[in-house]
């Protein structure tokens, strides 16, 4: 933890923002993605969240539930009920905490630690064989069910459609080429959650609230605010928007008074259009 996170440190010292980075990422990522739900829906919520993503990666979740089991009712493994409880425990606060303040697809990951369960109880399957023929034939097992998971993780993966497409095919790269026309071009990613625009046009944000993060605006507003005054004011040359449709982008203020559209994509895998506008003169 110290590794990656005194660079950080020593970087936003260097720049005097350190109460900047307390405020926005420990203060503003506690409060503000907090809700109203009562905590016991909230608790139950998350429990279910966790069930689902289990069920759906079945190659995971059952060979490490075998693996728990075996771990629990092996006396030299945990040989004492504290050493159980605690690893229980472990498991349903990690999952509480995982899944009680949103779900996105990639929350999971963070509980698939808990497969080393598997591997402990595999290990042990191994060491108790005796004959020969049985431990030969796992060698071939092995790589046979690694094999299977790989397999089964492209199939089930919601990202795996994108591996036969060409980076020209991708938005941020149709709307790079556009944008470098322009020397010195900034960019506002209005809206949404930074969609990697900056990164493909090679831009760094000229402005604070370059994206949108998933926080409500009554929670925090100045970060709709402020984004709606960068089109106001003409800050950026180019503005990139995320619509389920068109038309909802004429609810955006000042958009087409001080933009012109240059281009739409629709984006078939995630059902939503991609528009690009650049400043009037």
């Amino acid at each position: 933890m110290l590794i990656v996170t005194i660079p950080w440190i020593i970087y936003f010292s260097l720049n005097s923002a350190m109460a900047d980075l307390i405020n926005v990422y420990f203060l503003v990522n506690i409060s503000s993605y907090s809700t109203q739900t009562p905590l016991l829906v909230r608790i139950f919520t998350a429990y279910k969240e966790g069930v689902m993503h289990a069920i759906k990666l079945p190659q995971y979740s059952i060979i490490t539930l075998i693996g728990y089991i075996y771990v629990m009712k092996d006396k030299n493994i945990i040989p004492n009920v504290q050493g159980k409880i605690a690893l229980t425990l472990a498991i349903l606060f990690s999952m509480l905490g995982v899944f009680i303040g949103a779900n996105h697809v990639y929350y999971f990951l963070i509980l698939m630690v808990f497969i080393v369960l598997a591997v402990i109880f595999i290990a042990k399957m191994i060491e108790k064989l005796k004959y020969k023929k049985i431990i030969n034939l796992i060698k071939y097992i092995s790589p046979l069910y690694l094999i299977v998971i790989v397999v089964l993780t492209c199939v089930s993966s919601q990202n795996f459609s994108y591996h036969k497409k060409q980076k020209e095919d991708l938005v941020q790269y149709k709307f790079a080429e556009i944008i470098k026309e322009k020397p010195n071009a900034t960019l506002l990613n209005y809206g949404f959650l930074d969609g990697g625009f900056y990164t493909v046009s090679n831009i760094v944000p000229n402005v604070k609230y370059f994206h949108k993060p998933n926080i409500e605006h009554e929670r925090f507003p100045e970060i709709e605010d402020e984004q709606n005054r960068y089109i106001e004011e003409k800050v950026t040359d180019f503005v990139v928007i995320k619509v389920a449709n068109e038309e909802d982008s004429y609810n955006i203020q000042n958009l087409y008074k001080n933009y012109e559209k240059l281009d739409s994509v629709y984006d078939i895998d995630r059902n939503e259009y991609y528009m690009l506008f650049k400043v009037q003169s």
